[in-house]
């Protein structure tokens, strides 16, 4: 189910970004796998506050949005 997450993705062929949408609900036993990552990293001991941010926030936080034309 990795296409069926919100994401920023870069396009092939060209230099455009683009915002992945999922078009349907994954199965309930999938896991995201920034929300596995971000398990997997709090039990290793790892307590970035990067771990808590919602996807709309890492978006808004990882792109520098004021270079777009």
């Amino acid at each position: 189910m990795q296409a069926e997450q919100y994401d920023l993705q870069v396009t092939w062929g060209h230099l455009y970004m683009m915002i992945n949408q999922p078009a349907i609900p994954a199965p309930v036993e999938c896991c995201q796998t920034l929300k596995c990552s971000a398990g997997s990293q709090r039990r290793l001991g790892f307590n970035d506050p990067y771990w808590d941010m919602t996807d709309d926030e890492m978006l808004m936080e990882f792109y520098d949005w004021d270079r777009l034309p």
